[in-house]
């Protein structure tokens, strides 16, 4: 349980986890609650690595319309958050371009646009 409470990844909790312990032998000479608590350890690092854990976060489909000018503006900028950009569609002098990115990378975007393009 304590190996679970900060995960090697990110930092954040272990959770979704079971498992069992299926054989264990103490030693007079080398057994002692430390080496318990490492062997267990090491064990679950072991497991959750060959497991190959995913980090999963929130993302936001997202439709950015402008003046055509500025579309390298745009397309920078969602790129810069690390967006995957799927269209872009320009029409009477403005562009659409429309993109996936993560809602943690959005934070601050509307602000960042508007001084860029002075919209």
């Amino acid at each position: 349980m304590e190996a679970c409470e900060k995960g090697t990844l990110i930092g954040h909790p272990i959770t979704g986890v079971r498992y069992v312990l299926e054989d264990g032998a103490a030693h007079a000479v080398d057994s002692n609650e430390l080496a318990f608590r490492l062997a267990g350890l090491y064990a679950l690092r072991d497991a959750y690595h060959a497991a190959g854990p995913q980090i999963l976060e929130p993302v936001m489909s997202v439709t950015v319309t402008a003046p055509a000018e500025y579309q390298g503006i745009i397309v920078a900028a969602l790129n810069k958050r690390k967006g995957v950009i799927h269209d872009t569609e320009a029409a009477d002098g403005y562009v659409s371009v429309t993109g996936d990115v993560s809602l943690n990378a959005m934070f601050g975007f509307s602000t960042d646009l508007r001084s860029a393009t002075q919209v």
